[in-house]
């Protein structure tokens, strides 16, 4: 009984029993030609606040989209947007252990108070962004690492008081 104890305490320690995380540190650049977006118009609360403005769609088509600087150790994942000219357009702190972070936005003028959490692999948030105690929009984020870790998919289920909308970008990591 006792060597079956210990066998069992010997695996539950082991590098076998917890499956790894990915690291998701490094530079992330979009790739236009794979972003998705599906948008489902709602009808709209006269009492709601008003949605958040829609990104900047070049006239091309393909849309705007930063890069993504992320520095993850386990359990802090550090996001920061950045420009063309590699100045950071936005910034904000998660942790993995699905404690509750609050992220400022907009100068201040917003709130994003996020859970994240790992799921088999792939890296969930649950946020919504406040103006005062009005939500202006709730998201769940899928952030997953192919095989190849090179490739990172973000798929995001975002509503606002307008509309539902399923959002895919693909990023592949800068060398």
């Amino acid at each position: 009984m006792t060597r079956c104890v210990l066998a069992i305490v010997l695996l539950w320690m082991s590098d076998a029993s917890p499956q790894r995380r990915p690291d998701l540190s490094g530079l992330w650049d979009p790739v236009p030609s794979e972003f998705k977006l599906t948008k489902e118009p709602k009808t709209p609360n006269p009492n709601a606040p008003p949605a958040p403005p829609a990104p900047l769609i070049p006239p091309e088509g393909s849309p705007l989209l930063p890069s993504v600087r992320i520095d993850h150790d386990e359990p802090v994942v550090l996001v920061e947007y950045v420009g063309s000219d590699g100045a950071t357009i936005s910034s904000e702190r998660r942790t993995t252990d699905n404690a509750e972070n609050v992220n400022l936005r907009a100068g201040g003028t917003l709130t994003q108070r996020s859970k994240t959490r790992w799921d088999n692999g792939v890296l969930r948030t649950e946020l919504r962004l406040l103006r005062g105690d009005e939500v202006l929009l709730s998201a769940v984020e899928h952030w997953q690492l192919a095989p190849d870790r090179k490739t990172l998919t973000i798929t995001s289920e975002v509503e606002d008081s307008m509309s539902r909308s399923r959002v895919v970008t693909v990023y592949r990591r800068r060398p």
